[in-house]
This record gives C-alpha cells, structure tokens and sequence, in this order.
C-alpha cells in the first residue's frame, strides 16, 4: 500500500476504527485487542481497548496471533481474528464462524478451493499453545501452522458463507491502491442504494 492501512481514511472514519465498529457488532468491546507493530502509530480509537506490540518486526501473522490470542481475558471462549484492512465485514459473516466452531475444534477457517483465510477466522484461545510450538519450531506460515499436526481445524467452504456475506465482502483486503479505491466505491454504492 506504500503507507499505513489502519490510519486510512473510509467514509467518516479511518480503516481501523470502522473494523473496530463492525467487529464490535458480534465481540464485546472489552474484549477486542489490536496487535500493532512494534512502531505503529495507530489512529485515534472509537473506544479504549487492549492493544499489545509485537515483539519483533517483519514475523508475519503467526506471531501476532499467538500473542494475541494469549492475551484476551481468560473468560474469552473464541475469538474472531482480522486485520485492520477489511473495512467491509460483514457482522453476520463474523456470527457464522462463531456458529460453526463446534467443541473440539480449534478454529472455523473459511476456504476457497486450497487457500484458507486465517485473518478472517475463529479460534479458540487454547490453540496458543499449538501455534506456539509450530513458531517456535523456526516455522512463520500462518498457513503451514493451521494444517500442522495437533490443530484441529474446521475448513468452511467461502460457498457456505455467502448466504450471510453474498458478494463475500468480508474477505476483500486492501493491500494496493486499487483495491482500497475499489473499496471506497463499493461504500460509495451502498451509501446511495446501490
């Protein structure tokens, strides 16, 4: 993107605090904790939550989510896990992972065809542990450590998902200029009924 993502503008609010919204439509706010990097400066927040750095730069995912899955409160059962550039989640999509994260199962991933969408995920805290072993094995895919042995994994077909999420706006990142311009439009659109 060339610059940070969080502090983007989208619609009358930046890119974070209109995830931070959306997310808090199914998550208590209590509960929500945002992983920055380390030098981060992160945009003003629409509330006061628990924000933890991550202890080393340029790890990717896997060590963000480790850390923030240990560092939600010990009442937590599951937790939804995103980043700050999906400014169209849909709520609804977010109770679906919820819904599907039966007993004995780890996490609720949505898939399409091989790719799995781990920011766009429900994990139980407990997993951690697992993620834990698979890092510090000198591993970093977020990926490789979903399918490692000892996670247990549920795989939703993103098929099963558009009856809560239809155009599966949920899964649509802004990494480039393009697809973060692409995405104003289409908030544009629904603003006017489109």
């Amino acid at each position: 993107m060339g610059r940070d993502k969080a502090s983007l503008p989208f619609g009358d609010e930046t890119m974070l605090a209109r995830v931070m919204r959306l997310v808090a439509e199914s998550v208590p706010r209590e509960q929500i904790v945002l992983v920055a990097a380390a030098d981060q400066h992160l945009p003003p927040l629409p509330w006061a939550a628990t924000i933890i750095r991550d202890r080393a730069a340029d790890q990717g995912p896997l060590p963000a989510l480790v850390d923030g899955l240990a560092a939600l409160p010990t009442n937590v059962a599951a937790a939804f896990v995103t980043a700050c550039d999906v400014p169209l989640l849909e709520p609804a999509f977010v109770g679906a992972l919820f819904a599907a994260l039966e007993s004995g199962i780890d996490a609720a991933v949505p898939r399409d065809g091989e790719r799995l969408y781990p920011l766009n995920a429900v994990y139980r805290p407990s997993c951690a542990a697992t993620l834990r072993a698979y890092r510090d094995g000198g591993r970093s895919s977020l990926q490789g450590a979903l399918r490692s042995p000892g996670m247990r994994l549920k795989e939703l077909p993103v098929e099963q998902l558009r009856r809560v999420d239809p155009e599966l706006r949920t899964l649509l990142s802004c990494n480039t200029p393009e697809e973060y311009q692409a995405a104003l439009a289409l908030l544009s659109n629904d603003d006017r009924g489109v």
